[in-house]
């Protein structure tokens, strides 16, 4: 008998480029889901290839794309944006992660997509709040975490470097994933269309950062950057007793009793 994942039997068409939204679908394939994987003509999406090997798929692109059926579509063309309108129709998920502007462009927006599929779960991965100052600005990792304060806690105190991995790209893609599966469960039981991108997804890195210093209650104080050193801030002010061995630093925590 073959293994059936959590979402088998949910479509998910895939209008993702990049890393945070293939990060999300590829997610939501391994669960099991049919994923379409729409990408233009000739070239592709634009992160399949890398800069050293522009004729070869790369390793990056094949791992965030494993377990999708591929669809080559010119979107721009009348019967190949109905292609899309017709998989909208037999899907449950779209989920975009394309410039500011595009989806409207092409009438994929998530009312016209309701209105051939009501119940459709609509994501939109984009890199600002859309109802803010900075809706129209595209966004990648590195504008994620500097913009987000992630580098004030990374690098050197004088000079931000960024994660070595892209967390704000697929950190936010498995949210995402999160907030899509949660929408499914909801349509399941309620019966009605929801979009997620109507609510606040996951927290910034702002609030990540402010979790950070609440645990040293400094909050509403505007702390210095101190790159990676960060921690030495939180050592020497945190509510939470720290211990210094020849092992490292050791953080202690109490029972009611303070024991």
């Amino acid at each position: 008998m073959a293994c059936r994942g959590a979402l088998s039997g949910y479509r998910v068409l895939d209008m993702t480029q990049f890393e945070s939204g293939t990060v999300c679908t590829e997610t939501l394939a391994w669960l099991g889901a049919d994923v379409f994987k729409v990408e233009r003509p000739v070239k592709g999406e634009l992160g399949r290839y890398s800069q050293a090997n522009p004729g070869v798929d790369s390793y990056g692109f094949l791992v965030m794309n494993m377990n999708k059926k591929s669809i080559t579509c010119n979107a721009k063309a009348p019967e190949g944006l109905d292609l899309l309108r017709r998989l909208v129709a037999k899907c449950d998920v779209v989920v975009e992660n394309m410039g500011p502007g595009s989806m409207d462009n092409l009438g994929l927006t998530y009312e016209a997509c309701r209105e051939i599929n009501p119940k459709i779960v609509y994501a939109s991965l984009k890199g600002f709040a859309q109802d803010g100052p900075y809706a129209d600005y595209p966004a990648f990792d590195p504008i994620a975490t500097h913009t987000g304060v992630m580098v004030s806690a990374t690098g050197l105190p004088e000079q931000p470097i960024k994660c070595g991995i892209s967390v704000a790209d697929s950190g936010t893609g498995i949210t995402l994933a999160m907030s899509i599966i949660a929408a499914l469960l909801h349509e399941a039981l309620r019966s009605e269309g929801i979009d997620p991108a109507a609510f606040t997804l996951l927290p910034s890195d702002h609030e990540a950062v402010a979790a950070l210093l609440g645990a040293v209650g400094y909050v509403d104080v505007v702390i210095p950057r101190g790159g990676a050193g960060l921690i030495r801030f939180v050592r020497e002010n945190a509510r939470i007793p720290v211990i210094e061995t020849g092992a490292g630093i050791v953080h202690t925590y109490f029972d009611a009793d303070g024991d």
